[in-house]
């Protein structure tokens, strides 16, 4: 059960119930009772239970009291012990809706999502216009991702869920899930200026991040920024939200700022460390995302992380000795065999990317990412027939994935030796671009085709359609050496020596810093 369920429930029902009319009651268990509503309402919960545990003694059959002591109960988080009480209240007074209410309740805050539904829809079948009723069956419905059934329940009680931010984030969430984001964005921002908890602003702004609503999500959290309290967390979201709408230099200076506080956690760090990445500073971006390993050593992302943005700056040795601590940390993560693999196969290491990308399949049978870095593995160490039948089992299992195409597209180009194989692997890219066009790697390796053709084949045109290919790709974010070295090579067949020699300038620096990434400025 998430906070944000749990935070909903505060004074949502009235569980202590007042205990006047009891007439057929003993005067001294209901002056128990008396005593145990009023230590409630005065904070003192201790009291509250002893004393209404020893009503319930003196009148076990008594619903009223059971409801009250279930409520104190679960006020003092004894959840499983307080639906022994609730239970108890519905069998002593099956027609009475404020135990079956309560129960229904705490169920859910047990996570018991099934038993609170259906003990909310016998309330709703008996009393069908029971608000409460209704919307904590919203609530429910919204936990267990019917969002439809959610956002028609919680829209017919406006009034309750006005009263509570944590309800207007559950029925906004339901917008968003059923795709009316408008709606969902005019609710949240119902939410500025109002008084209400900090902590249900802070659950709302979620709900808004999540579903990348940054603008409205942004200002709810700066509204609680003097009240909420647990400011690292707020800061830090604050943050991400700042890096994921491309402020990347602002989302850098809140972490920091949160740094110098001594009190940043393994995420702010994490962050830090793609901030820097994003600024191309890969030794303060290393540095930092060590420090969230130091943290949070059984984060397996931050291995993770810490290998992808070392290899990206081709520090594949160090890249390699972080996938292996990943490995050992964590034996059964399919994740971590992969990102081993992955750097495997930059290094030509290809028989070790088999065990590698073998064990991820292991792990994650259901994995295409780990299916087709195994076939590309196997085509690597020279196993084609094995890597070809891997390729065409996967284009009949997701023939909608483009990096199925992509790689077997790959893996026939450069091992291509004849027109056929050629045309076999330009068909496989052109489907992967067609597939998901935003992807770098399919559009170089469609130009580097047409610089393989035979002298017979190449023409102005062909080295013209390779020039859009590799322009492409450089668009979409590749940026290491070969695809400069690719395009110095077209436009020398074009005839543009100037802008040739400008390219093959780039493209030496470039493989200089890739050769020695030490010399990387900013690197370790």
């Amino acid at each position: 059960m998430n906070a944000r369920v749990l935070a909903a429930l505060t004074g949502l029902l009235c569980s202590v119930c007042a205990m006047s009319g009891q007439v057929d009651t003993p005067d001294i268990a209901s002056e128990h009772a008396e005593r145990g509503v009023q230590s409630a309402q005065a904070g003192d919960l201790v009291r509250a239970e002893a004393e209404l545990r020893r009503a319930v003694e003196l009148a076990p059959e008594n619903a009223s009291y059971l409801t009250s002591l279930g409520g104190i109960l679960g006020m003092e988080q004894k959840l499983e012990e307080a639906n022994v009480y609730f239970e108890r209240a519905v069998k002593c007074d099956p027609a009475d809706p404020t135990p079956r209410r309560n129960l229904a309740a705490n169920q859910w805050r047990l996570g018991q999502l099934n038993q609170a539904q259906a003990n909310l829809e016998r309330l709703l079948r008996a009393q069908p216009q029971d608000k409460v009723a209704t919307l904590l069956l919203g609530m429910v419905s919204e936990n267990e991702k019917n969002y439809a059934r959610a956002a028609k329940l919680l829209a017919t009680v406006p009034e309750l869920v006005e009263q509570r931010p944590e309800s207007v984030a559950a029925l906004a969430n339901s917008y968003y899930q059923t795709g009316r984001r408008e709606r969902a964005h005019d609710l949240l921002e119902g939410l500025l200026g109002r008084p209400a908890s900090s902590q249900g602003i802070y659950a709302a702004a979620g709900v808004a991040a999540q579903a990348r609503d940054y603008g409205i999500a942004e200002k709810l959290f700066e509204s609680i920024q003097s009240s909420y309290p647990d400011k690292e967390a707020l800061e830090y979201n604050l943050a991400l939200i700042q890096f994921r709408t491309e402020r990347v230099a602002e989302s850098q200076k809140t972490l920091l700022d949160l740094v110098n506080t001594g009190r940043a956690k393994s995420a702010a760090y994490n962050l830090l460390g793609w901030c820097y990445a994003k600024e191309n500073k890969p030794g303060e971006a290393v540095h930092a995302i060590e420090n969230a390993i130091r943290l949070d050593p059984s984060n397996e992302s931050n291995y993770l992380d810490l290998t992808t943005i070392l290899m990206d700056n081709h520090r594949l040795v160090a890249a390699l000795e972080v996938a292996r601590k990943a490995v050992e940390a964590f034996p059964q993560s399919g994740a971590a065999y992969r990102a081993k693999g992955m750097v495997e196969m930059k290094m030509d290491q290809f028989t070790d990317a088999v065990r590698s990308y073998g064990q991820a399949v292991g792990l994650e049978p259901k994995s295409v990412d780990a299916k087709v870095g195994l076939a590309s593995a196997n085509w690597g160490a020279g196993k084609r027939a094995q890597a070809e039948a891997q390729f065409q089992s996967l284009l009949k299992e997701h023939p909608s994935d483009a990096t199925a195409y992509e790689s077997y597209g790959s893996s026939l180009l450069n091992g291509a030796t004849d027109a056929a194989m050629l045309g076999r692997a330009a068909a496989l890219l052109k489907k992967a671009v067609e597939l998901d066009s935003s992807r770098a790697e399919p559009h170089y390796q469609l130009g580097i085709l047409e610089l393989k053709k035979s002298a017979a084949d190449v023409s102005p045109d062909s080295m013209r359609q390779a020039l859009a290919e590799l322009q492409n790709a450089v668009k979409l974010g590749l940026s290491d050496s070969r695809v400069h070295y690719a395009l110095a090579r077209v436009y020398r067949r074009l005839g543009r020596e100037n802008e040739a020699a400008s390219e093959m300038q780039l493209y030496k620096e470039l493989k200089a810093t890739e050769e020695n990434p030490g010399q990387t400025p900013g690197g370790t």
